[in-house]
């Protein structure tokens, strides 16, 4: 529960209100949060299982474009990117390590990059 304070402590600062609805949460999620446990599937992709369902959701008009990436640099300049765009770029991506590198499924791939939304 000290997060939940913390949470109630931001929304006061923010001059906002929490109702008793705002963070509802089942009693099972609430152990899992308290002993830092999560329930991990077998196999979770973020890229499809997360990325694409959005974009999906954008392109069948069942939600408005909204931003999944908001960069902005350092002199104020600002890139968005909807979910659409943002999951069309992760597939632009993944091409390129399928084709150029020849990586397959299932291959795992650790890839440092800076900071920057390109």
């Amino acid at each position: 529960m000290h997060w939940l304070r913390k949470v109630q402590g931001l929304c006061t600062l923010w001059g906002t209100q929490m109702s008793s609805r705002t963070l509802y949460i089942n009693s099972r999620q609430l152990v899992s949060l308290q002993w830092g446990h999560q329930e991990v599937p077998a196999k979770f992709n973020f890229a499809s299982d997360v990325l694409d369902h959005w974009a999906d959701m954008e392109k069948a008009g069942k939600r408005l474009p909204s931003p999944a990436l908001w960069w902005v640099n350092g002199k104020g300049k600002e890139l968005m990117w909807n979910f659409r765009e943002l999951s069309e770029n992760s597939q632009q991506a993944a091409n390129v390590l399928s084709g150029a590198c020849g990586l397959q499924r299932g291959d795992r791939v650790a890839v440092v990059l800076p900071r920057v939304p390109e």
